[in-house]
């Protein structure tokens, strides 16, 4: 074979879903090498058809390793491959831009689902005729008890022990069991004689004409012509599936129509082969295209006079919005195209012809005989017009009659003119309805509009806000006071104030001509025992009107602090009045412990939603300028307080006021100093009185190289901070030793740089003084 013969007959027969096992084997049958294959498919690859991940699975996977769809355009680039016309990439947008309507039925034998496998395993049909190849078992069973497995030799027979040759070529099962009975009873005494079918023969058969791979195929016995076209990568575009011909010994057997498989489910036609068959795939003769409201819409094959009729039950059938009354039908004329229209009850008469579209248009969304009615009535919808409802009284109460909301002054026909187009009538429905206006007669496909009252005279909702359970917007009523929307609030929230109730309510004035500097009415009340007790005794609620419940100023929640620590009574306590210090709560919670160092004492406070804000704002301001001062945003931040001098000096400005989530922590002694930072060894050590900073620093190994020694700041107990070298030391403390920022020398790039710079700048003033001169 070919190197272009190879490639598409690989391409052929994975399209047909053949396993990669068995393109091999017909490969190597035919002559072709295992070198020559994979340096093929090596090739493909390098164009782009196949990647080399696929190629893999291709030669080692025993699956398909592609769907239908993906096969198909493969098998489709390939034969543009081989085509030699123009580059690659046009001849792959040429592909994409053509999608052939698909004919119907030709994906049978290329669907994956679909093998046409024989079943070798079911019971042998007694019509079965064993030739060459086959294999017999021969079982004898009663006095005597012997069982023979023979194989048909070329010249039809088999030869038995004791019985002698047999000859059973071209005889059915059932007529071999008698030859076999009849031979073993002149040997055997007994009629206990069975025949059955062990290995079935292969058989060849050649496949021809219009198919993806024409050739011959080694089949098993059982094999039918459905078998040998999925085996041969189905029938193409151009084959015919009406008109396939089996030939028997230089003869023509039948003539298989597959669309009775399709269509009717008929197996009959899917006729066994035997070996040497010859099956022909002829061109097809009619083919055409069904377009529009069908079922199935797509390209079907006729055979030669199959008519109108036949074609719409081939393509399933009408849809339901088909209009059935005519059917188009464009021919290709010698003249140019023609269009007839066909009537259904003449299409058993009109034969097709090739290339003829037929097409099935909807039907008209129109109604001969309807009514509708929408809006406020009790049951909209479409009505029979006739038969008693004539009117728009009738279709009224055809409907249930109007709603209790319904807006009954005006209402609207919508009526359909000669020409199609609409025209709006009004009516008066509540005239109609009660018999002081005259009805109005109703025409086919009217709809009649009655609109609701709430959409005619919208009326905004409610809202209130403050303290009440359930503040929000609630739906418009008509009277509804005050008093009943804060009962549908759920009722005042501890902490409301009932001496300040606001209502604000905006600026209507339909007739006004000039605008006003007022922007709401506000009315305010007071509230006892959930009734307004003064104001306007009658005072309704308008659309859009606002409520607002104040907090009580004489409401205060209970503010909690917090004592931790060497204190008499640790834990939560409530401040009992506005501006409590740090000395009245140690007080109150029994005073500090012999334990206690006070001077160590901290304060740590949530911060408030202004400082928050605050420290946001500060934040982005230093963003923006690029500073490098970092801004915290904690929630909880460090309040430098002096316990010591509070408790010594109650109601000074040592005396912190507290606010609530304040924590107090009141430590014990301690008599250690930590030194931190840039010294040799950072450590903690033993406070000694007296002693200044240098000697910590000294217990700490000294300073590093890199310290920043007039930067050294102490860090006390309490949370305050002292820089400088002569700061107190007290127990509990902690040195810092900062750290100088560490040089890099200037690259050569901007030392050259800095050069340019200063040369330049030194030309500028040498000019600058040549001008003063």
């Amino acid at each position: 074979m070919s190197d272009e013969a190879i490639v598409q007959y690989v391409t052929s027969a994975l399209a047909a879903g053949r396993t990669t096992s068995q393109i091999g084997q017909e490969l190597i049958s035919r002559g072709v090498s295992t070198a020559q294959i994979n340096r093929l498919l090596g090739s493909v690859s390098k164009e782009g058809l196949v990647p080399s991940a696929q190629q893999n699975q291709v030669m080692k996977s025993d699956q398909p390793s592609q769907t239908y769809r993906q096969r198909s355009e493969y098998s489709e680039k390939s034969k543009v491959l081989l085509a030699g016309k123009g580059t690659m990439d046009e001849k792959k947008d040429s592909l994409k831009s053509k999608k052939p309507v698909p004919i119907y039925g030709h994906d049978l034998f290329t669907s994956r689902d679909l093998s046409f496998e024989p079943n070798e395993n079911a019971a042998t049909p007694q019509t079965y005729v064993l030739g060459p190849g086959d294999e017999v078992i021969i079982d004898v069973w009663g006095s005597s008890e012997v069982s023979f497995r023979q194989k048909i030799s070329p010249d039809g027979r088999i030869n038995v022990p004791q019985v002698g040759p047999v000859d059973l070529g071209g005889m059915s099962i059932k007529d071999a069991r008698k030859k076999i009975a009849k031979a073993f009873g002149r040997v055997y005494s007994t009629d206990n004689v069975s025949l059955t079918l062990g290995q079935v023969r292969s058989i060849q058969v050649h496949v021809m004409g219009e198919v993806s791979v024409p050739g011959t195929y080694r089949l098993s016995s059982f094999s039918t012509v459905f078998t040998a076209l999925y085996r041969a990568g189905g029938i193409t575009d151009l084959g015919s599936l009406r008109e396939v011909r089996v030939s028997r010994d230089g003869e023509q057997l039948a003539t298989v129509d597959i669309y009775r498989y399709l269509v009717d489910g008929d197996t009959s036609c899917d006729i066994t082969l035997h070996d040497g068959d010859v099956i022909n795939v002829p061109p097809y003769r009619n083919l055409v295209t069904v377009e529009g409201n069908v079922k199935r819409p797509m390209r079907y094959e006729m055979a030669s006079g199959e008519t109108l009729d036949r074609l719409i039950e081939y393509s399933g059938g009408f849809a339901p919005e088909a209009h059935k009354s005519n059917v188009r039908v464009t021919r290709r004329g010698p003249d140019g195209q023609e269009v007839y229209s066909v009537k259904m009850d003449a299409a058993s008469d009109f034969a097709l012809c090739d290339g003829d579209v037929v097409g099935i248009d909807p039907e008209m969304e129109r109604f001969s005989n309807r009514l509708e009615i929408k809006g406020a009535v009790r049951r909209p919808g479409s009505y029979r017009f006739g038969d008693g409802v004539t009117t728009v009284r009738e279709l009224v109460e055809k409907a249930g009659g109007l709603n209790e909301d319904a807006f009954t002054g005006r209402a609207q026909i919508v009526r359909e003119k000669e020409d199609l187009s609409l025209e709006v009538i009004a009516i008066a429905v509540g005239g109609i309805m009660d018999g002081s206006v005259p009805d109005v007669a109703l025409k086919n496909n009217d709809i009649i509009l009655v609109a609701n009252r709430k959409d005619v005279e919208p009326k905004g909702p409610f809202r209130i806000t403050g303290y009440v359970v359930n503040p929000g917007e609630y739906p418009y009523a008509d009277s509804t006071t005050v008093e009943d929307l804060i009962l549908l609030a759920g009722g005042l929230e501890d902490g409301a104030s009932t001496v300040r109730v606001d209502v604000s309510r905006r600026i209507h004035d339909p007739v006004s001509t000039m605008p006003t500097d007022t922007l709401a009415k506000v009315f305010s009340f007071s509230i006892k025992d959930g009734l307004v007790v003064d104001g306007k005794p009658s005072f309704t609620l308008e659309p859009y009107d606002v409520v607002a419940v104040r907090r009580s100023p004489g409401y205060v929640e209970q503010r909690k602090v917090t004592v931790f620590g060497e204190i008499a009574f640790p834990g939560e306590y409530i401040l009992v009045r506005s501006g409590e210090t740090v000395s009245e709560l140690i007080a109150r919670a029994g005073g500090p412990t012999g334990k206690a160092y006070l001077k160590g004492g901290t304060l740590r406070r949530k911060s408030s939603d202004y400082e928050n804000l605050l420290r946001q704002s500060m934040k982005t301001i230093s963003e923006s300028l690029h500073d490098t001062v970092e801004v915290k945003t904690d929630s909880t931040f460090s309040v430098g307080v002096e316990i010591d001098k509070a408790l010594a000096n109650p109601g000074s400005e040592y005396d912190v006021v507290l606010r609530e989530g304040d924590e107090i922590v009141i430590p014990e002694i301690l008599s250690t100093v930590g030194i931190q930072g840039d010294v040799l060894f950072p450590n903690t050590v033993s406070y000694i009185p007296g002693k200044k900073m240098r000697h910590y620093i000294n217990e700490a190994g000294g300073y590093g190289e890199r310290a920043r020694r007039s930067k050294v700041y102490v860090v006390y107990m309490n949370g305050n901070v002292s820089s400088g070298r002569n700061s107190r030391i007290e127990p509990g403390c902690e040195i810092i030793v900062p750290s100088k920022p560490e040089r890099q020398g200037l690259s050569a790039g901007e030392w050259i740089s800095l050069g340019s710079s200063s040369a330049s700048f030194a030309a500028v003033v040498v000019s600058l003084l040549n001008l003063l001169k």
